[in-house]
């Protein structure tokens, strides 16, 4: 059994590696998250995160966030518990008990009741409920991806200055998913997303400035975000800093981005 083990955590390593492209590894990790298996939905999100696929990055947020819930070892009896409390009015147990549900600790997987629980107290006002009840609509857990449902919920959250739920909004919006897209107003809700404390929503600004070659917006962004240890963000900052008319001489300030790039994994960032 040991050996079993053993062979299929290192078959998971195996598939990690094998997606080619963000896009592929997101929809892996989406489809690991699925299963129940967050430990190699990671891994695929990881990955994905360092293509410079931001869905991959808030979603590797999320599974940090909840990492110490998602891991520990869950009893029927400690479910039960929890369950409890979370019926007696206490919300943090109430999160707990939705990421017991998540993750099928202590009971089945059962996406529809960690989704009751974010409706109810996101109805309550509690931002985090309605950010949750938004991801699981975004992400399709629940069926087909519901992204009405989803921007419903954001925007409740959003409107409490919940940061990730301003970034996922805008990310709806700039991606046009199930809605069309608006750039200028996908940008504003990314913007509140960054300005209210969420990484992955100033990571966004940098590569959406960069992208459009409006390379002195993206530059702080850029900046802010290498620092914080995106590499992704590193070598973008490195190309933006590179001269118009180039010539194979890289300034000292690009090298360095480089540099940290590829110290971070990023292999295009290897000079």
């Amino acid at each position: 059994m040991k050996i079993l083990v053993v062979f299929l955590s290192f078959f998971a390593i195996l598939l990690a590696n094998e997606c080619v492209d963000a896009s592929s590894c997101f929809e892996e990790g989406s489809k690991a998250a699925f299963s129940g298996d967050y430990m190699l939905s990671n891994k695929f999100y990881k990955k994905a995160c360092e293509m410079g696929h931001q869905g991959a990055c808030e979603r590797m947020k999320e599974y940090e966030d909840k990492k110490e819930a998602i891991n520990m070892q869950v009893s029927a009896e400690q479910f039960n518990v929890v369950k409890k409390s979370c019926e007696g009015g206490d919300v943090k147990q109430c999160e707990s008990l939705a990421t017991f549900y998540m993750s099928g600790k202590g009971t089945k997987q059962d996406y529809k009741s960690a989704y009751e629980i974010a409706k109810s107290w996101c109805d309550k006002g509690e931002a985090k409920f309605c950010t949750l009840a938004g991801m699981l609509n975004d992400d399709g857990v629940l069926g087909e991806a519901n992204y009405q449902e989803a921007m419903k919920y954001y925007e409740k959250a959003c409107e409490k200055l919940d940061a990730q739920a301003c970034t996922n909004l805008g990310l709806i919006y700039i991606s046009g998913r199930g809605v069309s897209a608006d750039m200028n107003l996908g940008v504003s809700y990314v913007n509140k997303g960054c300005e209210n404390g969420d990484v992955n929503g100033c990571v966004a600004l940098g590569e959406f400035y960069f992208k459009n070659k409006d390379y002195e917006k993206a530059k702080p962004y850029l900046k802010a975000t290498c620092e914080n240890g995106n590499g992704v963000s590193c070598m973008y900052m490195g190309i933006a800093l590179m001269p118009k008319d180039f010539r194979g001489q890289i300034s000292v300030e690009a090298a360095a981005y480089f540099d940290r790039a590829c110290k971070l994994g990023i292999k295009e960032g290897c000079l």
